[in-house]
């Protein structure tokens, strides 16, 4: 990782524990700011673009989010097979 992508990266993780206690204040608990660091620096996603929210006790990656993550990856689509039921 170069300099610059690392500050860029402990910015990001900055950002999103400042916006989750603004947003999630009393909800917060060791494990849940241990996750999003890990979201925040291995996938790059923002609470204050709307990557991702705090749904019942865990971390939720937005449409949004994986629309981003698909972005930064060249993805051209998602095959899924099965299902409930099925």
């Amino acid at each position: 990782m170069t300099p610059a992508s690392l500050r860029k990266t402990q910015s990001l993780v900055r950002e999103n524990l400042r916006m989750a206690k603004l947003l999630y204040a009393d909800d917060l608990n060791p494990s849940q700011v241990f996750n999003l660091r890990h979201l925040s620096r291995d996938l790059d996603l923002s609470l204050k673009l709307g990557d991702l929210r705090l749904l019942i006790g865990g971390w939720y990656v937005t449409h949004v989010g994986l629309i981003r993550i698909a972005t930064r990856n060249r993805c051209l689509g998602i095959r899924t097979s099965g299902g409930l039921g099925t």
